[in-house]
């Protein structure tokens, strides 16, 4: 996850690994860049059934699928 206080220049504030499948909040507190951010971004590095190590291989049905369903970020607004 990236913040930026102005979506030009980005922070990593956290390099973190979500579990897959995950149907309930999972916390991820910042380690940098907490402060004065205007912009979050975060990015998917490989789909859910490649994670969890259910594909066959990457061509199967469905392996190739990536998925956000949510995100919710918490702070003081500025």
């Amino acid at each position: 996850m990236e913040t930026s206080p102005d979506g030009t220049t980005w922070t990593v504030a956290r390099a973190a690994r979500s579990p897959n499948g995950t149907v309930t909040a999972t916390p991820v507190p910042l380690t940098a860049g907490a402060t004065g951010v205007q912009y979050v971004r975060y990015t998917i590095l490989t789909s859910q059934g490649q994670n969890a190590g259910i594909c066959p291989s990457p061509t199967a049905s469905g392996c190739l699928f990536i998925d956000s369903t949510e995100l919710s970020v918490y702070g003081a607004a500025h």
